[in-house]
């Protein structure tokens, strides 16, 4: 099992290097936090030119063909240049909500338009619990007619107002179980759906989404009522592994950041680099960071196989968040006073950091998903 990029992958990474450079400096990053778009659109052009906005997309639906290999190869680029944009809300989370759910009319209908970027589809699947258990879905669907009336809020759904879509889960049936739990396409703009952004701590432009009896006929189920629950399962997986992708990206530029900080600072006649304390920092930083890398890509590589990686996909998602959190921090603490202006790079990467924490999963809930299919098997773990 070689986890390093093959030649096509290579290619990816350097020419994602060298566009997200070019494309988006730390000063856009800045930027695109004002925004009321939160980004740009010429950007988001190229990016879908690139291929990049069907990269999980299956070529019979328009998309790039590729493999979660190939998406972890991108992700980590993106990650590093934290380029704001509708990717993985629509292109990742959206486009495999769709592929998981979805019949094939339905994916005809949706995969060609998240594959090109025309349409940005999102998922309004969290509500102010903000667990990914399904106990957590408590909006409701009801009857109505021949179609269904839907009541509710959800929170951290990203790029609702430049969606066309939302997927919405809801409870068909009353409980707090995966049973009747329903995926709904809802258009933002409906009567009855309002949209407020959220102040988070990376102004990444996320909404809450609240639903007052809003209306939706049979056909805009997503796949089978009372069937939702088991696609987004098999979504978030995947997401967190690309979410962990992209946390690496940005914990290893986190990293060079401090590092370069640490030779050019001069403290009692020698670069702070040369201090033991801040050594060893840096010495945690990689180590920490090195050893996430390769669980990410071990999870990768197994769903790219069709293998089980139940245990990998939370180990990865895990160690990627703790690996970004310590290369943050200690990055911060490196620069010290100036690494909390906001004119510093380092204090970009320390608050997305933050936010990725808890997307898919914060490390609490992964570690928890380990403890319980470990109790589950008769033999330990291989790992």
């Amino acid at each position: 099992m070689d986890l390093g990029p093959n030649e096509a992958q290579q290619i990816i990474k350097t020419n994602a290097r060298q566009f997200l450079e070019d494309a988006c400096p730390t000063e856009h990053v800045r930027e695109m936090e004002e925004d009321a778009t939160g980004f740009d659109p010429a950007i988001w052009a190229q990016v879908c030119d690139f291929g990049w906005s069907g990269m999980l997309i299956p070529e019979e639906y328009g998309g790039f063909g590729g493999d979660m290999t190939d998406m972890a190869v991108l992700a980590e680029e993106i990650g590093r240049a934290l380029l704001p944009s509708p990717l993985f809300a629509s292109s990742v989370v959206g486009a495999l909500t769709v592929m998981a759910a979805g019949s094939d009319e339905q994916k005809q209908a949706l995969l060609p338009g998240i594959a090109s970027g025309a349409s940005i589809v999102t998922l309004a699947l969290n509500e102010p619990s903000g667990t990914y258990e399904p106990w957590g879905v408590q909006a409701e669907a009801t009857p109505d007619g021949a179609g269904w009336k839907l009541s509710g809020t959800k929170l951290y759904v990203s790029y609702a107002d430049s969606a066309g879509t939302l997927i919405v889960a809801a409870r068909t049936e009353a409980g707090t179980g995966p049973e009747g739990i329903t995926l709904f396409l809802v258009d933002p703009q409906a009567p009855g759906v309002t949209l407020t952004i959220l102040d988070t701590i990376f102004q990444d432009h996320q909404f809450e989404v609240v639903l007052d009896g809003v209306s939706v006929n049979a056909d805009q189920v997503l796949g089978e009522v009372g069937g939702g629950w088991a696609a987004i399962e098999e979504m978030l997986d995947r997401a967190a592994v690309v979410v962990a992708a992209e946390s690496i990206g940005g914990a290893e530029r986190s990293l060079e950041l401090a590092v370069d900080y640490s030779k050019e600072r001069v403290q009692f006649g020698r670069p702070i680099g040369s201090f033991q304390a801040l050594q060893h920092k840096m010495a945690r930083m990689v180590t920490e960071v090195t050893g996430a890398q390769l669980l990410v890509y071990e999870a990768a590589w197994r769903l790219a196989e069709g293998l089980d990686a139940s245990i990998e996909v939370p180990m990865a998602k895990a160690a990627a968040s703790g690996a970004y959190s310590t290369c943050s921090i200690e990055g911060t603490h490196i620069f010290g006073g100036a690494g909390f202006i906001k004119e510093a790079d380092i204090q970009l990467y320390f608050r997305r950091a933050k936010g990725a924490e808890v997307l898919m999963g914060d490390p609490r809930w992964h570690r928890r998903r380990i403890t319980r299919l470990l109790a589950e098997r008769s033999v330990p773990a291989s790992h």
